[in-house]
């Protein structure tokens, strides 16, 4: 997913993530309240930083 997409489909990506997380801790009796991801940049992002480092450092 791009940055845009991930954006506009959080509510899409919340139910995943809900279903995901009930099924792997409901045997246990426990739900989950709440996820908050962090530290999601996309790909060009992230060679974009990265490429700013390496420059900063020549």
């Amino acid at each position: 997913m791009d940055l845009e997409q991930t954006l506009t489909s959080r509510d899409q990506i919340n139910g995943r993530l809900r279903s995901v997380l009930d099924e792997a801790t409901g045997k246990w009796g426990i739900r989950v309240g709440r996820v908050e991801p962090q530290g999601h940049r996309p790909a060009r992002v992230r060679q974009g930083l990265d490429g700013e480092a390496d420059a900063c450092r020549a």
